[in-house]
């Protein structure tokens, strides 16, 4: 995206891997050298100090590997001037700084304000080397998991599967850039509004429930996904789907305690097919040990879930799967039978 953006101007994107020692912004943002009296600048202050100077162009960090340290600790500046546009405080000396990179001058202000047209974006490994996001964090993103692999189409064994999804109208651009905020929930269709009102009174008993900037931003999705992909209703549909499989989902993980524990009944999300032309939205309690549903159908229904359904399912099943199946009462051999049978349940590892 970033390539595409900036038709391959390096000067507007910072490719920046992330160490697992970075405890602090200096990683990020430099540091001032008491010794030599001048700043120790990094390519991502660069960056901003060029993103500054010229807002009318995107510019783009990418954080390689970014759970290699905790991001709470590295990037809470970040975080807290991305919430209340502060600026970052970069030292305490009176003036600006100068500095060269033999290739451009820099005036390195005390304090620098995060560009309106910085994009942020970071990879993610999730394995015993690194650090879960914590909800803090993933309120204040979108989380994308990029997991299919066509091998056979790769070897150009077969073709690649053509699968509809968003196509940007010709003209978009990324700025200029709205901030999301309130204004954006009353252009929000009111059935939307009533499923995410639903969905968070069901997620509050299990303190699971979203804020309401993750609100204002869903608002923001679908308004940008009816301005630039279109007015249909399966668009909205899709793009809502997206936003609880970026926005909701991410958040469903943990223990036992996170996903309801010994004092409730554990959570299992049910998107239930109806007759009327999309998904109703369901979050109901199994009894540990009852018989439950299918946790990929529909109750009572034959209709398998939609794509993203599946795949966000998938995801919350990922931390461990063998414990919330059996937090949902579904045994191991119920879900192999099913397997068996055709349908298309969470993958084992």
């Amino acid at each position: 995206m970033a390539d595409y953006f900036t038709g391959e101007d390096g000067e507007r994107v910072a490719f920046v891997p992330v160490r697992p020692d970075w405890t602090d912004n200096q990683g990020l943002l430099g540091f001032y050298n008491l010794i030599t009296q001048r700043y120790e600048p990094t390519e991502l202050l660069k960056l901003l100090l060029r993103a500054s100077e010229d807002p009318e162009n995107p510019y783009f960090l990418i954080l390689d590997e970014m759970n290699l340290a905790r991001v709470e600790h590295y990037f809470s500046g970040f975080l807290s001037c991305l919430e209340s546009g502060t600026p970052v405080l970069l030292h305490d000396q009176p003036e600006e700084l100068p500095f060269s990179d033999g290739e451009r001058e820099y005036l390195i202000p005390p304090r620098l304000e995060i560009p309106p047209n910085l994009y942020i974006t970071g990879t993610v490994n999730v394995d015993e080397t690194t650090y879960m996001f914590s909800p803090k964090v993933l309120d204040r993103a979108f989380t994308l998991e990029f997991d299919s692999v066509e091998a056979r189409a790769y070897l150009d064994l077969e073709k690649a599967s053509s699968e509809e999804g968003f196509r940007l109208r010709e003209g978009f651009a990324l700025l200029p850039r709205e901030q999301a905020a309130a204004s954006h929930v009353s252009s929000l269709p009111e059935e939307y509004r009533e499923l995410l009102a639903s969905l968070e009174g069901e997620l509050e008993p299990y303190r699971l429930h979203f804020c309401y900037r993750v609100i204002n931003e869903i608002s923001l999705y679908l308004k940008n996904a009816r301005e630039w992909v279109g007015e249909d209703p399966s668009v909205l549909d899709a793009a809502f789907d997206l936003c609880l499989l970026h926005k909701v989902l991410p958040k469903l993980h943990g223990n036992r305690g996170g996903a309801g524990g010994a004092s409730g009944p554990p959570a299992l999300l049910l998107l239930r097919p109806q007759p009327s032309r999309r998904p109703r939205l369901h979050l109901r309690g199994v009894p540990r040990g009852a018989a439950s549903p299918s946790p990929l159908r529909g109750e009572g229904d034959a209709s398998p879930l939609p794509p993203h359904c599946r795949q966000g399912l998938s995801h919350v099943d990922r931390p461990a799967q063998a414990g919330i199946r059996e937090l949902c009462g579904v045994r191991d051999e119920d879900h192999q039978e099913g397997q068996r049978a055709g349908t298309e349940g969470p993958s084992t590892p």
